[in-house]
């Protein structure tokens, strides 16, 4: 089967050349200084059949092409593949990379095996790699769904454990939305880099699927934890929520809408630290220009202004967290379903929003506890907190008696606290300039 990310690189690039022009010289300044990967020299077999060695750039999106300290060139690299490979010419072996669409390519080469992996390790995570079965084995499948399987998968070059989620191409191609759906989903993970949203390390294709590449969570959902738990204690919710609250936010920042926030979709890393978790399943995110209206997310969890077809925003997910606070608290859905088409009545007491804040099962939940639920799960969406200021509750931020946060939650927590987030887009820190920061961080805080 053709490859669908080709589709997706041709659709994006609008062009059949491999290169472009750099037109915009202080875009190309801005995207190199805020999203740098890696960068070094590489070498190019030119048309005259000579060495041309050169300086790149690599960035979140695109690879430059410089001359005289100065970007000209670049070529967009989020939907094309990238190869590694080797040559013999007799007397020496030279090693570099391939990186390819449908109808055109480039190959660079590298001064030495060494210099090889430097690069692609960090190719493997902004560009589309291609031989899964070599870099991973397949342990046992550990869920399913509508489009795919996800499965744990060992990285066979360092025995680490990760969850795989190999879809099917032919289901794919097939599906209304399905080649959007993908590159969207894989668009809003390369966004993100928080420690409790899920990290999507990889992405391959092969003939036949499509694999992603994530942490894998080796304790379950948080529905499994209620149910095999029971509800957790006011002080414990609040930890939990304050942090949820966090990533949340920070991904609100980003400009992302989840759409999905539930149960199932909040993973636990360990059995020891109630809050290493992490939110999954983007599926259904967005970037808030990209809000189509249409309804999506789960029964009983959906914002009242989705079901009645009405214009939504952040709040949307500010509801699904008040959803969800509740059942943390009571370990039941404040909608109830008869046993015969009990969805269609979730979703009529979903839209209407009736949630009875004088059942019985809240009578041992405080005041403030209450409270906060309601402000959470607020009919209308401008009566309702953005994640900043649920953030700001007293019931949530009382957190004396809460389990101390790691470092990395620290980090966040300040560094949110000292610049509010807005509800426009923000630059995300590259992978090097967070490492410096949370090494910095650690040193104060240990």
């Amino acid at each position: 089967m053709d490859s669908i990310f080709s589709e997706i690189d041709e659709n994006a690039s609008k062009s059949n050349k491999f290169w472009q022009k750099v037109k915009d010289i202080s875009r190309t300044s801005n995207d190199i200084d805020q999203n740098s990967v890696f960068e070094g020299s590489l070498k190019l077999w030119n048309s005259d059949h000579e060495w041309l060695e050169t300086f790149f750039s690599l960035t979140t999106t695109c690879i430059y092409y410089h001359e005289n300290d100065c970007p000209v060139m670049f070529s967009s690299i989020s939907w094309k593949t990238v190869t590694p490979f080797s040559e013999e010419n007799g007397k020496e072996t030279r090693f570099g990379f391939r990186i390819s669409s449908r109808n055109y390519f480039q190959d660079f080469y590298t001064e030495d095996e060494e210099e090889l992996e430097k690069w692609l390790i960090h190719l493997d995570g902004v560009s589309i790699l291609s031989d899964f079965e070599n870099d991973y084995s397949i342990i046992k499948e550990i869920g399913k769904g509508n489009y795919g399987t996800v499965f744990l998968a060992i990285e066979n070059s360092t025995g680490d454990e990760f969850a795989v989620k190999s879809i099917s191409k032919e289901l794919i191609a097939k599906s209304k939305r399905g080649i959007s759906a993908i590159s969207n989903e894989i668009n809003t993970m390369r966004k993100l880099n928080h420690p409790n949203i899920i990290s999507l390390y990889k992405v391959y294709e092969s003939a036949t699927d499509i694999h992603m590449v994530f942490d894998y969570a080796a304790d379950g959902n948080l529905r499994e934890k209620i149910e095999n738990n029971g509800p957790m204690s006011e002080d414990q919710a609040a930890s939990f929520l304050e942090n949820l609250l966090f990533a949340i936010n920070y991904m609100h920042s980003q400009n992302i809408i989840h759409r999905d926030i539930k149960l199932e979709n909040i993973l636990f890393m360990s059995k020891e630290d109630p809050n290493d978790f992490k939110i999954c399943d983007f599926g259904l995110a967005c970037e808030l220009e990209e809000l189509s209206g249409s309804r999506c997310g789960t029964p009983g969890y959906i914002a009242p202004e989705i079901l009645r077809k009405e214009k939504y925003d952040f709040k949307a997910d500010i509801y699904s967290v008040g959803i969800l606070l509740y059942h943390l608290l009571t370990g039941k859905s404040p909608f109830t379903g008869s046993s015969l088409g009990s969805k269609t009545v979730v979703l009529i007491q979903n839209r209407n929003n009736t949630i009875n804040f004088k059942e019985q099962r809240l009578k041992s939940i405080s005041k403030q506890g209450i409270d906060t639920i309601r402000k959470l799960t607020s009919n209308n969406p401008d009566n309702r907190p953005n994640a900043q200021e649920a953030l700001e509750f007293p019931w949530i931020s009382k957190s004396e008696q809460a389990p101390k946060k790691s470092s990395v939650s620290l980090f966040f927590k300040m560094s949110q606290k000292m610049k509010p987030l807005s509800q426009g887009v923000q630059s995300q820190p590259s992978q090097n300039k967070f490492a410096n920061l949370f090494s910095r961080l650690k040193t104060l805080v240990t």
